[in-house]
């Protein structure tokens, strides 16, 4: 089935807010660099309606050598969202207990954000991020002032 990527121009040249899965859009199993984004979900609706962790992956794409080519595995626009028809759903199904494996292939992003250390995927993608010794882990820490 394969595993989609949002390519760096297209979090660059998009709108204001992550987009939606699209495999038109994506790239299957790219060759460049990866990165995995680990990040709270800011609403139930959308995990970033303001574009807040959308401004930070641009300036993380903006700043990654012009030479080399840069992907970024992002929930909310590399999986179908509900509602999901029946391919769509059965690629869910498919890829969401392979994202440690997905994860472990890349470098992890950590966008970290209000609640972020107490949510439990988080936490694992956090770990994860750890455990993988031959990739980079970068946090990118957005801090709320209340």
């Amino acid at each position: 089935m394969g595993v989609f990527f949002v390519p760096a121009p297209v979090l660059l040249n998009g709108g204001r807010r992550f987009p939606d899965f699209d495999p038109a859009n994506l790239a299957k199993d790219p060759q460049g660099q990866t990165f995995f984004v680990s990040h709270p979900w800011l609403t139930k609706e959308h995990p970033d309606p303001e574009g807040k962790h959308l401004e930070l992956l641009r300036q993380h794409a903006k700043n990654q050598p012009r030479d080399q080519e840069a992907f970024y595995w992002i929930d909310y626009s590399c999986l179908p969202q509900a509602p999901r028809n029946l391919r769509d759903e059965e690629f869910f199904n498919h890829t969401l207990p392979r994202i440690a494996s997905i994860q472990s292939k890349s470098s992890t992003i950590v966008i970290g954000e209000g609640d972020y250390n107490r949510r439990m995927w988080c936490y694992l993608e956090h770990f994860t991020g750890h455990s993988c010794p031959k990739h980079r882990l970068t946090s990118m820490w957005k801090v709320r002032f209340i």
